[in-house]
């Protein structure tokens, strides 16, 4: 019996001396036995098979069949008639067991526990195998096969292309399923994406090997573009396998590179919007997996198993570059060069339109960039986040949450809160979304108290805000308290003589629909509204429109008619000196109440009064003037209802009978007469001298006038 255990020379299956006798053949348990004194368990219980179906380590005619030998860890060696195995190391032992391994028959256990556990000590050994004919063999030994893992040395995830389809991919654990280790799993699902990727990039090398390194030459040695190109095909033929790729495109973003990073932003984003990035859910990390479905199966040679912990390993690794990827595309958004900045927040858009991972700090970054120094940049990311909202309507309430904390942050500039207002105001809302509407409500209330308290009335935040206001009220009257409004109608009735005419309309505007949402139209707002009329502003005003519309429905509300005659009579005189397309937006104001009013048709009826005829009488039967009975007219007067309008006619209407714009004098003969004026189109822009020099330039001969207008009114 020798000192490594064995019975004798013979038994080990080496020719002893003469080159024609052939030993025994060694059992294949004792194979086993001396594999396990070796320290070598972990490999015998994975390679147990292939030691039953493994021929002998030498034949009867002294020729070596599939040399077992390279398998073991260690194996002996015999040089000329030395019947005894010896083992040598390309590392450096100590001089004591030098000197054991020289003489064989000093060789005892602890020496060789000794060799053993010194051959552990680095993560990879190689130990030189000499053969009987003197040739020597070199072969690695990981850490894997000491802790008994089983690689799987094939492909097992083929043509995955929309990996995040897969049943694996989608598993989720209870927190009662992440015990203490999903640390060593984690290592263990490395070693099984380790072990995937090299096989994966074998099996390509060796089924299209003259594409396949042609694509690599591309990768590492081709121009930016190509490179690009190159890694967008490689990811896009199998995503599963391509970490290493978007590691590169990773570390690329991070280089203070301008070009580079931003081409690298570019790669990432083409990539992510492709086939890597799912479209309906989350990227689910490692911790939130069912780990104890894997934890007795994860090192033996399960391909099942295997393919669970690819598929976490794979996401979970996919997820942090992603985290990095948005973290630095929000550190490009803040560059000193305008041009970085503007595609950085272009690219911020498109992830978040179209990859639910990571949305709240993609948010976060694009509501952000409305506080930008640059006004293009602002202006830019307002028109992004509009059409984010515009492609996915579910993301109002999330946008307008972010927004507010932009707008009650501390230290926020009035311009940042200027775009973060055009941002809440341009929302398009519908009666399903009543909640939105009424959270915007609070955030306009809130801010409008804040401006009134330090005075800024008279910019254009203010016109925003009622612009806001205005949009979002019919949608979320339901929810908001009415209490809100109440509490701001004082101050709203106070800035309108101090604002610009188009914020005053505004304001009076939100005052109109919160009363007329309560059936209760105060006196207050008709005094307001009359008193508007005699600004010189509403001639000139782009709001002009705005003002005729709102004037028509508080008009279509009253029920007062000596007040709807006093708005009807200041209206005309203001009209007066006004545009033929203004006056012509009146008379058609002035026709709808006379309409629906016969009291007024008798005014506007009486403003004639005969005047294209001259009436002589007889001196002696001429009529004594009788005293007046009725009070005159007050056209200064502040409140409508006392400015004694019911007794007067309608006498601008003979004025205006002789305008020298022929349908301005179409429009005011159909008042006098009692006709409601027909025209659907909008009268203060298509009679402006813009649109008549436009109608004989561009007028196609034999054909009428478009539809939409009255025939009648656009021929004159």
């Amino acid at each position: 019996m020798s000192a490594l255990g064995l019975a004798d020379s013979k038994d080990v299956g080496f020719r002893t001396g003469n080159t024609s006798e052939v030993s025994e053949p060694l059992k294949r348990k004792e194979v086993r036995s001396y594999i396990e004194e070796l320290g070598l368990k972990g490999y015998s219980s994975v390679n147990n098979k292939e030691l039953e179906r493994e021929p002998l380590l030498m034949g009867p005619t002294g020729r070596t069949h599939n040399n077992i030998s390279s398998k073991l860890n260690s194996v002996g060696r015999r040089k000329g008639n030395d019947s005894q195995v010896r083992r040598t190391s390309t590392t450096k032992k100590p001089s004591d067991f030098n000197a054991n391994i020289n003489n064989p028959s000093n060789i005892n256990s602890d020496s060789l526990q000794f060799a053993h556990n010194h051959s552990r000590k680095n993560k990879f050994k190689q130990d030189r195998l000499v053969g009987p004919n003197g040739n020597s063999n070199i072969i690695r030994r990981s850490n894997k096969q000491s802790t008994g893992y089983a690689a799987i040395n094939q492909v097992i995830l083929k043509g995955v292309s929309e990996w995040y389809e897969h049943e694996f991919a989608l598993e989720l654990g209870s927190s009662g399923d992440r015990p203490g280790c999903s640390d060593g799993l984690r290592a263990i699902a490395e070693r099984r994406y380790s072990d995937e990727v090299a096989a994966y990039k074998a099996w390509k090398d060796g089924r299209h090997k003259s594409s396949s390194r042609w694509m690599d030459s591309v990768a590492q040695r081709g121009t930016l573009s190509d490179r690009s190109a190159a890694l967008i095909i490689s990811v896009q033929d199998s995503p599963i396998h391509s970490l290493r790729h978007i590691e590169y495109l990773t570390n690329s973003l991070k280089k203070n590179v301008r070009r580079e990073g931003l081409v690298a932003a570019e790669t990432l984003k083409d990539i992510c919007l492709g086939n890597l990035m799912p479209k309906n859910r989350k990227l689910i990390p490692f911790s939130k997996r069912p780990i104890l479905s894997v934890t007795s199966s994860g090192l033996s040679s399960d391909v099942t198993a295997a393919r669970r912990l690819i598929f976490w390993h794979f996401e979970d690794r996919l997820k942090a570059f992603y985290e990095v990827y948005v973290a630095e595309l929000g550190r490009k958004a803040t560059d000193t060069v305008v041009a970085t900045r503007r595609r950085a927040v272009g690219l911020l858009r498109e992830l978040l339109q179209n990859v639910p991972e990571g949305e709240n700090v993609l948010l976060e970054h694009l509501v952000n960039k409305l506080g930008d120094p640059e006004a293009k940049i602002a202006s830019f990311a307002l028109y992004q986040l509009l059409q984010l909202l515009r492609e996915l309507p579910s993301l109002k309430g999330v946008v307008a949450k972010e927004t507010e904390r932009l707008l009650f942050r501390p230290n926020v500039s009035a311009k940042a809160q200027y775009y973060s207002v055009c941002l809440l105001n341009q929302m398009e809302l519908s009666n399903d979304e009543c909640e939105v509407a009424s959270r915007l409500l609070f955030i306009y209330f809130g801010l409008f108290t804040s401006l009134i308290k330090r005075g800024e009335v008279e910019g254009k935040m203010l016109g925003g805000l009622l612009s806001g206001i205005s949009r979002a009220y019919p949608y979320g009257k339901e929810i908001a308290d009415g209490s809100l409004l109440e509490s701001h109608t004082d101050s709203l009735f106070r800035v309108v003589p101090f604002v610009p005419f188009g914020v005053g309309v505004q304001a009076l505007n939100v005052l109109f629909q919160t009363m007329d949402w309560r059936s209760s139209v105060s006196d207050r707002f008709y005094s307001a509204l009359y008193r508007r009329l005699l600004d010189p502003r509403f001639q000139r005003s782009r709001r002009s429109s705005y003002f005729l519309n709102l004037l028509h429905r508080a008009l279509r509300r009253d029920v007062s008619v000596p007040r709807v005659k006093a708005f009807a009579k200041r209206l005309l005189q203001g009209a007066l000196w006004a545009a033929p397309a203004l006056l012509c937006g009146a008379a058609i104001l002035v026709s709808s109440a006379v309409a629906s009013r016969p009291r007024l048709r008798h005014a506007a009826a009486s403003g004639d009064a005969s005047d294209d005829e001259e009436r002589f009488v007889d001196a002696d039967k001429e009529e004594r003037p009788r005293p007046a009975t009725r009070v005159a007219y007050n056209p200064l007067a502040v409140n409508p209802l006392y400015c004694r309008a019911d007794g007067a006619a309608l006498w601008e209407l003979v004025a205006l009978r002789r305008h020298f714009h022929p349908s301005v004098v179409v429009m005011v003969r159909d008042v006098i007469s009692g006709r409601k004026v027909d025209y659907t189109g909008d009268p203060v822009v298509d009679f402006t001298l813009m649109k008549f020099l436009d109608r004989f330039a561009f007028r196609n001969r034999g054909k009428g006038v478009s539809s939409g207008r009255s025939r009648k009114y656009a021929k004159s």
